[in-house]
């Protein structure tokens, strides 16, 4: 996307970069009055109906959204901008939206989309925010806009991983925010339980770093509360640990084989060694030609040779013997990266946006 002048005002020129303020954690920015002066205001990019970028710039992820036509979208560059996007929502009465990775199952980092009971606002969308540090202390921050491909590219080159999920376009905030649930959390726990700081706009425009010493509450809050709803997250710290080897496997049952698969499953699984984690799917359409299935996959971070006695109790249990057993071990990034459909793919290319090879899907959920 191009500076915020040249999409504002549909010029050609070239324009200096405007320099990047930076927020005070003890007072908010000024607060525009207008849609001009936000533009005018950000180091980032807003987009209103009728520029050009703005069809893109207002999707997200689930196509089922694709209706939606916020007021403007705020890409922010930094949380001076994200401060300033909000004061101009509090000010002005313009309905706010949140995005970090446009995921959000009931649509509410739209804009506006029907069925959402979201009226068209504006849309703070901290996608342009995707720095991931690995420090000297092995700690990792994670800007608010990073997708997990992202995270995980940075933690797996450093030789550090956390647990977390397993789509490589989901914005790391807003899964950890919401806890975070992944193929290592029965090892190492919630996505949020490695948190320990939080960088966060809050409602009166200040930018306050909590942990838990220092504002201790929101820190709580913001550790798997559901959503960032206490304000506007900007980038979170993280501890991670020695990035193991992950052994990936799977097995597949004919799905006459269900009753005696689902049972033993549901009585293995819970047992089992915390370093092994799998999910059983009742899966049939094109991708099972041989007709529908149940296919257990898992990943174990014990040592490879340990698997056969972890799996032994529900093979015996199940008593018949799989069409299928395979396993591989990988490093931890190229274990996720296989989870998140990117084997093999270059991170630029590991997106939904312009150059990836990713596709946009429809999905809800109950």
């Amino acid at each position: 996307m191009g500076a915020i002048g040249l999409m504002a005002t549909g010029c050609t020129q070239t324009l200096p970069p405007k320099p990047r303020p930076t927020l005070s954690p003890t007072s908010a920015p000024t607060t525009p009055a207008s849609w001009d002066e936000l533009a005018s205001a950000v180091t980032g990019t807003l987009l209103r109906p009728g520029d050009t970028g703005y069809d893109a710039a207002r999707l997200v992820q689930n196509p089922r959204f694709d209706d939606a036509r916020p007021l403007g979208v705020l890409t922010a560059a930094s949380a001076t901008d994200v401060a300033t996007g909000l004061g101009f929502a509090a000010s002005q009465a313009v309905p706010l939206a949140l995005r970090s990775g446009g995921h959000s199952y009931t649509g509410w980092s739209s804009g506006g989309a029907a069925g959402t009971d979201m009226p068209p606002g504006l849309v703070i969308d901290t996608r342009g925010m995707t720095d991931v540090t690995v420090g000297d202390d092995n700690a990792v921050n994670i800007q608010a806009g990073a997708s997990l491909a992202q995270v995980y590219t940075a933690l797996g080159n450093a030789g550090r991983a956390i647990a977390a999920g397993s789509c490589a376009t989901v914005g790391a905030t807003g899964l950890i925010l919401g806890g975070g649930v992944g193929v290592l959390s029965r090892a190492w726990g919630l996505s949020c339980d490695a948190v320990t700081e939080v960088e966060i706009v809050t409602a009166d425009g200040r930018l306050r770093k909590a942990t838990a010493t220092k504002d201790p509450e929101l820190f709580w809050a913001c550790r798997g509360g559901g959503g960032g709803h206490l304000g506007v997250v900007t980038s979170l710290t993280l501890q991670t640990q020695p990035a193991p080897k992950v052994t990936m496997f799977s097995l597949s049952w004919p799905f006459s084989s269900a009753a005696d698969v689902v049972k033993a499953w549901q009585s293995w699984a819970p047992q089992a060694d915390p370093k092994l984690w799998s999910t059983l799917k009742l899966l049939a359409g094109s991708d099972h030609a041989a007709g529908p299935g149940l296919y257990l996959s898992g990943t174990w971070i014990g040592p490879k040779a340990g698997l056969a006695a972890q799996l032994a109790p529900l093979l015996t249990a199940v008593g018949t013997a799989p069409s299928h057993n395979g396993a591989s071990t990988r490093s931890y990034l190229d274990a996720m990266m296989s989870y998140a459909g990117c084997t093999n793919i270059p991170l630029a290319q590991c997106t939904t946006g312009d150059g990836g090879r990713l596709h946009r899907q429809s999905f809800s959920a109950t």
